[in-house]
């Protein structure tokens, strides 16, 4: 598949490049910008269709699916990633509930509600 891939590059760089010597050589400033919409155009068609074709062909299991040793192995570590990163959620909301727990005893201890915050009126620069 990776082979196909890159055939599929390999024609569009050429492309690209004869059409920049088109521009370069072939079209006058009054056309340039219609000749470089077209050549656009044409090269995401392109890319477009190598990767529709690519498509098809892992769908009717013409080729192997994207599985290089790579990818499998970078599965793998994601994998391992995630189950550290939930155990350390787990850690991190035990602590915050005993976090929690302790507030609210604070609170209860204190008799308080909560404390007021009072913002009082700053002036940075001059006024006039």
């Amino acid at each position: 598949m990776i082979q196909i891939l890159l055939e599929v590059l390999k024609r569009v760089t050429i492309f690209m490049v004869i059409g920049k010597v088109i521009l370069n050589l072939g079209v006058g400033k009054g056309y340039e910008k219609y000749t470089k919409t077209v050549i656009g155009f044409m090269v995401i068609v392109q890319l477009w269709a190598g990767v529709n074709t690519t498509l098809q062909l892992i769908k009717e299991k013409k080729i192997a699916d994207f599985k290089t040793p790579f990818f499998s192995q970078w599965e793998q570590e994601m994998e391992g990633f995630e189950k550290e990163l939930r155990a350390q959620q787990k850690v991190i909301e035990e602590q915050w509930k005993e976090y929690d727990k302790t507030t609210e005893s604070k609170k209860e201890e204190k008799g308080e509600e909560g404390e007021k915050i009072i913002i009082e009126n700053i002036i940075i620069g001059d006024m006039k």
